[in-house]
């Protein structure tokens, strides 16, 4: 009935509320995402062929053994909200950007809409995976400044975004600088 999905949906939302130390207050990701079809004039990129010089700045890795002293700077989120917007087309969507489902159709990912997974098809993992490191490792020029001071609980489906807002307000409501570190798994451990 009716009234059921409504409870269910609101225990499903209590969950995700209490498991989720740091995000925003709602969820920008529709319960049943759009899909745009590709446009014969987008071509398909592949995630490898990015060039990822304005996250790593053409530098090494900065090797951090210890997983848990790999956090990340706010001011890093920032950079990768800019990158990803950089490949966004006025409308939001990611160009060149698509995603497969499970009926084999492909989907143009949209920039509020993206989530872990997704991040980590097209960013995290073609960035990486050469030299097998982190996405922390891959961008941070000094390990002693990574040293997280919050922990982040998050669900891979949300929006990438949605993240990024929240550790805005907790800077804000904390009164933290750019710099407070914080440690969340998809940017802190290898995903290879």
């Amino acid at each position: 009935s009716a009234q059921q999905d409504s409870a269910a949906g609101e225990l499903a939302d209590a969950k995700v509320a209490t498991t989720t130390e740091v995000s925003p207050v709602s969820s920008s990701r529709p319960l049943i995402p759009k899909l745009k079809l590709p446009s014969p004039t987008v071509p398909r990129m592949k995630p490898a062929d990015q060039d990822f010089s304005a996250l790593t700045e053409n530098r090494p890795p900065c090797r951090i053994p210890d997983i848990e002293f790999r956090g990340i700077q706010p001011r890093h989120l920032s950079q990768l909200e800019l990158f990803l917007q950089s490949r966004a087309d006025t409308g939001g969507t990611l160009t060149g950007w698509y995603m497969e489902n499970g009926h084999s159709l492909k989907a143009q990912l949209e920039l509020k809409q993206l989530n872990a997974y997704e991040l980590a098809a097209w960013v995290i993992w073609p960035m990486t995976a050469n030299e097998q490191c982190s996405y922390v490792e891959a961008i941070t020029q000094h390990p002693s400044s990574q040293r997280p001071q919050w922990f982040i609980s998050h669900h891979w489906g949300d929006a990438v975004l949605n993240l990024v807002a929240g550790v805005r307000k907790h800077l804000q409501i904390r009164g933290l600088g750019d710099l407070s570190p914080y440690w969340a798994c998809i940017f802190c451990m290898g995903q290879h």
